[in-house]
């Protein structure tokens, strides 16, 4: 299940955002499978996914970082930011 909460997320490199509702319920499974892709990614060695990823359904995007211009004001719902993307 997914929260009726938005979230604003932002990729590392702040290129892009992202208008997204995390997952409340079944986040545990969804973890477990990115956990395996990690250790996959290490025999490789490429990069694992984030220590604390965020679980999510993007919704939206936009160029750029617009955390710097959303406020309580004019972002209609909860206003999460975040500074990544996983």
């Amino acid at each position: 299940a997914i929260s009726d909460e938005s979230e604003i997320l932002v990729n590392d490199d702040k290129t892009r955002s992202f208008v997204t509702l995390p997952v409340v319920s079944g986040e545990a499974g969804v973890l477990r499978l990115i956990r395996g892709v990690d250790e996959v990614m290490s025999l490789f060695g490429s990069e694992e996914y984030y220590d604390e990823p965020r679980v999510h359904v993007s919704v939206a995007s936009m160029k750029g970082d617009v955390t710097t211009t959303v406020t309580e004001d004019n972002w209609g719902g909860n206003k999460k930011l975040g500074n990544k993307i996983s």
